[in-house]
């Protein structure tokens, strides 16, 4: 069982009042976990979001006065899943997924990449074989600086990169052969410290196997690692979005939201 604490503030930082107010955050990743139970102040309602198995805690306010602060806080049970890790043969992935994800990466294809996918995809026997084939070549050619992101999109051509660019440099190689991949953002565990982090699955449907391309892993147990959301897109989604009325027509966005402090515990059903 995990539970999640998180004590964070909504701001309103314009001179005028906002009705209508509603906050959306990442709460966990529904692939992984399931609800047990969750308390907050005030207490939300949970948004899933299917497509991409993330549960999404929804605070609302009827309004907030000029500089407004509201603190909201949220804690949540969850249990992790019981999934049997089984490997994927490349001839079952459906061609359409496999358009999908090419389409999506096809910007940054190059023939140098192309040839060494190509070639990782021939030394492959499954898609864990493969994958551990890609991480091994990111570690060989790309230099890893300790940090969540530097810039994924120029990855390729600075040749290091953080956590985040280890995982985008992960997805492009896999769209080149066809491997459908989806971004996870979360927490883990390092020196009994809990840090933001990003890794990947690859599979497709409901069928999915965890990466970190940054350690190099397979990541056979959720134990050092607590996913909170899910994205296909190319670059991670904020966590949070903001939505609201304004009373007086003013041109600049009138919400700050942030994270005070969070605790991740392990604990004993």
């Amino acid at each position: 069982m995990i539970l999640l604490r998180f004590r964070t503030s909504l701001q309103n930082i314009l001179p005028s009042k906002i009705v209508s107010v509603k906050l959306k955050v990442a709460g966990f990743s529904t692939y992984h976990f399931n609800l047990k139970e969750i308390h907050g102040k005030p207490m939300p309602s949970i948004e899933n979001q299917q497509q991409n198995d993330t549960a999404y805690l929804v605070f609302r306010f009827k309004e907030m006065k000029p500089k407004e602060e509201k603190n909201i806080t949220w804690c949540l049970s969850l249990k992790t899943k019981d999934i049997e890790l089984k490997n994927i043969s490349l001839d079952e992935i459906p061609s359409k997924e496999s358009m999908k994800i090419r389409k999506m990466f096809y910007m940054w294809f190059s023939k140098r990449l192309n040839n060494a996918a190509l070639r990782l995809l021939k030394k492959s026997r499954d898609l864990i074989n493969f994958e551990i084939e890609v991480m091994e070549f990111l570690a060989r050619n790309f230099r890893k600086i300790e940090r969540l992101s530097e810039s994924p999109i120029n990855f390729f051509e600075t040749k290091y990169g953080g956590i985040e660019d280890f995982a985008f440099g992960f997805r492009v190689l896999n769209a080149i052969v066809g491997i459908p991949t989806r971004g996870v953002y979360g927490f883990k565990k390092i020196d009994s410290t809990y840090v933001e982090w990003i890794w990947v699955q690859a599979g497709y449907g409901d069928k999915w196997i965890d990466f970190d391309p940054f350690s190099g892993e397979l990541i056979k147990r959720l134990d050092n690692y607590v996913p909170i959301m899910i994205f296909r897109r190319v670059q991670r989604p904020p966590i949070y979005t903001v939505d609201y009325k304004i009373v007086r027509r003013i041109l600049k966005r009138g919400l700050n939201f942030q994270i005070l402090q969070f605790k991740i515990e392990s604990v004993k059903e």
